[in-house]
This record gives structure tokens, sequence and C-alpha cells, in this order.
């Protein structure tokens, strides 16, 4: 129809098709630009905006929370998210596991399909998050006296969150000198070959595609229970 265009893009496995009255301009942002939204404004739009971006003449860009949205509209079953986990996987633990990704529905998911499985859970909901919970645990393991491995045995990380991106806090992750002992499974939308092999640059341990828990659980059981028994064989 005329003065209606069609942005293509690729999400959750799936080449998906957006109606838009217009497209005035494409812009490219780094995620250090982003920044969590304001109360006020996650309230008045009932929590669909997970960043937002000051542009010119102090007007705000808003990201939209394409998960959720979905989600609300009932469509997320439809690009085939799998919560669903079937018995015959070999359970070999339950394990404390960090998941970040700034979508509320997203974490909601993934918290789901992990605690079905036995898991405990921490959340961010970027990478600075990520850190700092990551620090907090550190000190009370310091406190204690004992490894950071006994309180967070995994970390499960989308890639496009504002502040910090998933890739910038797998870097730093795998660059701290504690810290680089827990692996990191990057679970996000993107599943492309670049993707993966940015993954793969910054050390993560495995790469996912959004949402399907009898994989997540696969890789949850291979990693966590893989650093587990090393540190039992030190």
């Amino acid at each position: 129809n005329a003065g209606k265009y069609v942005i293509v893009m690729e999400f959750l496995r799936e080449t998906v098709g957006v109606i838009v009255h217009d497209a005035k301009r494409i812009r490219r942002i780094k995620w250090t630009d982003i920044k969590k939204p304001p109360p006020s404004i996650e309230e008045r739009l009932g929590g669909k905006i997970v960043g937002v971006v000051e542009i010119e003449d102090g007007n705000l860009l808003l990201l939209l929370d394409f998960e959720g949205i979905l989600d609300e509209l009932g469509m997320i079953k439809i690009f085939g998210v799998e919560e669903d986990i079937p018995e015959e996987i070999e359970r070999q633990g339950r394990f404390k596991i960090l998941i970040l990704d700034d979508s509320p529905v997203a974490r909601k998911i993934i918290r789901k399909i992990l605690e079905k499985d036995g898991h405990t859970v921490y959340e961010a909901a970027n990478g600075i998050e990520g850190l700092e919970v990551l620090h907090k645990l550190l000190k009370q393991a310091e406190e204690e006296e004992s490894d950071i491995t006994d309180f967070v045995q995994l970390i499960i990380s989308d890639i496009e969150m504002p502040g910090m991106d998933g890739l910038t806090f797998t870097k730093k992750v795998k660059e701290h000198p504690v810290f680089a002992k827990i692996p990191v499974i990057i679970n996000t939308s993107l599943s492309d070959k670049a993707t993966v092999d940015k993954a793969k640059f910054v050390q993560a341990d495995a790469h996912l595609v959004k949402f399907d828990a009898p994989d997540l659980i696969k890789l949850v059981h291979k990693y966590a229970l893989k650093k587990q028994n090393e540190k039992e064989e030190v």
C-alpha cells in the first residue's frame, strides 16, 4: 500500500517482515550510548521499552522490547519458542546460573526453563548489571573463603543490551582473573555466522539461538558440569 514499508529482519531463526508507515532514517548506534529507560517512560508504555537514546534537539529514540510485544499479542509461540524439557535429557546436577537479557519477557522465559530443570537463577538486564552481580558474589565468596564457582557455575547472556552488550560483557568476564573460569553461553535471537564468529572471538564457550529449552538445558549440563568437574579435579 502507498505510504507503507516492510522492514525485513531475522528473529528467532525466522525471517520477519514488519510493516511500518514510514522509515525516515536508519541509525547506527553504539550500545554504550543506549541507556535504560526512565521509570516514567517504562510505566507509561507498559514496560515495552528496553532502552533510550538521546538524539538531536533533545528528543529520545525508544528501543522496543520486540519479544515483549509479541508475547502480549500471543504470537511468541509462532516463532517456535520451546519451553518444554524432554525427560530423556541426562541431568547431571542443579546449578546456580546468571542470566543477562534486557527483555523482561526473555528473562521470564529463560528463568522458567532453568527453574523447571531445578536450577537457581540470578538476573541482570545488561552487562553492567551482570558485572555488578558477579562482583557481589565474588565478595561473598571471599568473605566465606570460598570459590566464585560455589556461587555461580554458568552465565547465559544475550548480545544486544543497552549500556553494555553481551559481547563486551563476555570479553570482560574472560579477561578477569577470577570470573574467567565461569563458562559463558551466548543466547541471542541472532543466528548469522558473523554473530557466531564474534561470540568465539570474545571466548564465549557456546552460542545458542533463543528460545529452545532442550538445546539450552543440554548446554547447561555440558558446560556447568564440565567446569564443576575441572574444579573437583584440582
